[in-house]
């Protein structure tokens, strides 16, 4: 079975595969699939589908990738800052900077 086409000719399933990457945080496989993404746009403006259609649909998928990947930042940031943090106060009362077990979740970003 095929994947279903949009308007513009371009096939959705890339383009929820690298949502689904990037919205788990796995942005290395979400970066392959970019690649991938814009090879297929190039060979579908080739083939003389709507280039508007194509880049507008590009642009819509970046900016979103872009507000996920600023929103992961922002979260492993706050992460660094409540470790920073409790390293001070640890370090001012002469304590283990270690943070607690299961206090820190693993995550990819």
């Amino acid at each position: 079975m095929t994947s279903p086409i949009a308007e513009d000719g371009v096939k959705p399933d890339l383009e929820d595969a690298i949502r689904r990457a990037v919205a788990c945080g796995e942005f290395v496989r979400a970066a392959s699939l970019w690649e991938a993404y814009g090879l297929r746009c190039r060979e579908e403006m080739r083939a003389g589908s709507n280039p508007r259609a194509t880049l507008e649909r590009a642009h819509q998928l970046m900016s979103w990738c872009r507000l996920i990947a600023l929103a992961a930042r922002a979260q492993a940031q706050a992460q660094l800052d409540r470790l920073a943090q409790r390293s001070r106060i640890a370090s001012a009362y002469g304590l283990s900077s270690s943070p607690p077990p299961g206090s820190i979740r693993a995550a990819r970003y």
